[in-house]
């Protein structure tokens, strides 16, 4: 099949992620949010390219402004450990979503897969943040609001500090483009007590620039999700200082 996908509603939820590839955030100008530009793709069947999946569909390379990463040569760092919350839709403090209640009946969090992608190996926030199939999600019931904290198996550093360049150190991927998304980066501290930078604000529009034209049916989603990746500087787009490491972001998204 070979049709771009529209961004779609299940009948109890959205999702957004992660993809757990190279991490760094903070604020600034934004002003060289980098596209998605070409990728590698498979599935069971072998290489993909446009379409609607059930199932898996992996990352295998991208080319993300002007930086190509490679999962095989790991070039994608992977997420090392992660922590979930949720909290009221009109205000209110976040609550620690365990594993033991993802998934749970009543739970605000969900594990979003696709239709037939196998949940046995999906038992954790862990397991489908720390992977690259773009059809291994997180969801919301769109009730509450959703905070995601992750750090990297890998700190980043600014490959170009003195420029606003197009070398993404962050990449995000995701179903992103109904609205708004925060990030804020993580620069020190463990994953129960981070310590953070200055909050982002992403706005869908740009995160619609790097779509990929692959959509994912969900499990009790009437249409697909479609797929989008961006790519952030660190000291350009996010306003970490030149000898910063970065080891993690914070993921927030509102209810809807």
């Amino acid at each position: 099949m070979d049709k771009r996908t529209t961004h779609g509603r299940s009948a109890n939820a959205r999702r957004l992620t992660a993809l757990a590839t190279v991490l760094a955030l903070a604020p600034a100008s934004m002003a060289v949010i980098s596209a998605y530009q070409t990728g590698e793709f498979y599935d069971d069947s072998g290489p993909v390219t446009r379409g609607i999946f059930r199932n898996d569909v992996w990352v295998k390379s991208l080319s993300v402004g002007s930086r190509t990463m490679d999962a095989i040569s790991a070039d994608l760092a992977q997420v090392s450990s992660a922590r979930v919350y949720s909290a009221p839709a009109d205000g209110g403090d976040f609550e620690l979503v365990s594993d033991d209640q993802l998934g749970k009946p009543g739970s605000p969090i969900h594990f979003a897969l696709g239709r037939d992608v196998d949940g046995d190996n999906a038992k954790s926030s862990l397991d489908v943040l720390a992977g690259y199939s773009l059809s291994r999600m997180l969801g919301t019931d769109g009730t509450r609001r959703l905070r995601v904290d992750v750090l990297s198996s890998t700190p980043q550093r600014d490959s170009d500090p003195d420029n606003d360049d197009p070398t993404p150190e962050l990449i995000l991927a995701g179903s992103l483009e109904r609205r708004s998304i925060t990030i804020t980066p993580i620069f020190g501290g463990e994953v129960d007590d981070p310590v953070l930078g200055k909050p982002v604000e992403v706005p869908g529009a740009r995160a619609a620039e790097g779509a990929l034209g692959i959509g994912i049916l969900m499990k009790n989603a009437e249409t697909p999700f479609s797929m989008s990746i961006i790519g952030f500087d660190l000291t350009g787009d996010l306003g970490a200082t030149k000898d910063q490491p970065l080891i993690g972001f914070r993921l927030e998204i509102g209810p809807g």
